[in-house]
């Protein structure tokens, strides 16, 4: 969108973009309790969040590539998002564990140990 985009009572794009998920977030969870039969917190994820989401789900930065440098920025993003006050953050893993996986089979053992000594270096 374009950065000159005024909505609807002068408010700009960039102040408003993430509050349309924020909202159908709150909405998804308030109609889970309401319907339930028990009154539990359910589990709503989102990747579009908002001042206050940390109220209604859980965040998700979104897909990433399998590589150290996508994993060493979701790491920082979700400790970044921690310390603003959504405590229950996440980021994508799941592909460095296929390649892993694949080193296993088709690396020496001298690559292997480099590369299970900077995983451990980062966990």
């Amino acid at each position: 969108m374009p950065k000159d985009l005024i909505h609807y009572g002068g408010w700009e794009h960039r102040d408003i973009h993430n509050i349309n998920g924020m909202l159908y977030h709150k909405i998804t969870t308030e109609g889970l309790v309401a319907r339930g039969k028990t009154p539990k917190r359910p589990f709503v994820l989102t990747r579009s969040f908002f001042a206050g989401s940390q109220r209604y789900s859980a965040m998700w930065t979104g897909d990433n590539l399998g590589t150290w440098e996508h994993m060493a920025v979701g790491i920082k993003m979700v400790l970044s998002n921690g310390i603003a006050g959504m405590a229950f953050a996440g980021c994508k893993c799941f592909c460095f564990l296929f390649d892993i996986i694949f080193l296993f089979f088709s690396v020496s053992p001298l690559l292997l140990s480099i590369v299970l000594t900077r995983i451990t270096k980062l966990s």
